[in-house]
């Protein structure tokens, strides 16, 4: 493979890599409300600017939650993007420096109230050159241990 087969690679993964990263943050964003708490014991049912989603609609989105509490509205600090049925897309600044067993993926419902089951993380891979002081290359994934299955994997957009 000549060099300049190898950057052009490069170039189409970096912007692969840029499709991926306003996907994780549109998906963050939704998944994760302004006005959300990690103390929040029940749903709010105010939703603002918006409408609710039909059951089904969003099948890739998941929620990161805190392994070590079971109160799935307690328990989530992020959200994601099921890649595949092994591994998750999300922000840099949601797992960095967090150990993989202290994380679970909660995938299959769009409520935290209830449905849905959850994953334990096996691996974390931060993008490289990731920079939490200027934001930037904010992207990460996470695998599952156990496979997710298909019905929970987002469409491509690729």
């Amino acid at each position: 493979m000549t060099s300049t087969s190898r950057l052009r690679i490069r170039r189409a993964r970096s912007g692969s890599w840029l499709v991926i990263a306003a996907t994780v943050a549109a998906v963050t964003l939704a998944a994760a409300p302004a006005h959300a708490s990690p103390t929040h014991d029940t749903p709010t049912t105010r939703i603002i600017g918006g409408t609710q989603a039909p059951a089904g609609a969003w099948p890739g989105q998941v929620g990161l939650l805190k392994s070590s509490v079971s109160n799935n509205f307690q328990a989530q600090f992020c959200g994601g993007t099921a890649l595949n049925r092994n591994w998750v897309i999300t922000a840099a600044h949601c797992v960095v420096d967090t150990p993989a067993a202290a994380i679970d993926v909660l995938a299959g419902t769009q409520s935290l109230a209830s449905g849905g089951v959850r994953y334990r993380v096996a691996e974390i891979r931060v993008l490289p050159g990731y920079d939490a002081d200027a934001s930037s290359r904010d992207l990460a994934v996470v695998r599952v241990g156990n496979p997710m299955p298909e019905s929970v994997v987002a469409p491509s957009i690729i």
